[in-house]
């Protein structure tokens, strides 16, 4: 099923996880757009940085990989017909799916 709307801000960049090449950050903005989020993905799992917006205290939470429900694959069509393709990691909790 392909959407249309406006691609996320993470989903223009070049990004390839490679599994022989962990660990792999990224950092991009919360959904919210409160602040960054940082992601730390490797064999075991994902770590999950922000600081958060209302205390500007850090939080870290750890999930393993069972942690998730699966990959996800979104299809997000622009308003010139281009589609963009993105491959997430899904939780439960959409904060802390991995983009």
């Amino acid at each position: 099923m392909m959407s249309k709307g406006l691609k996320p801000d993470w989903a223009g960049r070049e990004l390839r996880l490679d599994p022989f090449h962990f660990p792999q950050v990224v950092t991009y903005a919360a959904r919210d757009g409160s602040s960054d989020v940082t992601f730390t993905i490797n064999e075991r799992g994902a770590v999950i940085r922000q600081v958060l917006p209302s205390s500007g205290l850090p939080m870290s939470i750890a999930l393993p990989a069972n942690a998730f429900l699966g990959v996800a694959a979104r299809a997000v069509e622009d308003e010139f017909g281009e589609i963009t393709v993105t491959l997430e990691l899904m939780h439960e909790d959409p904060q802390l799916s991995v983009p």
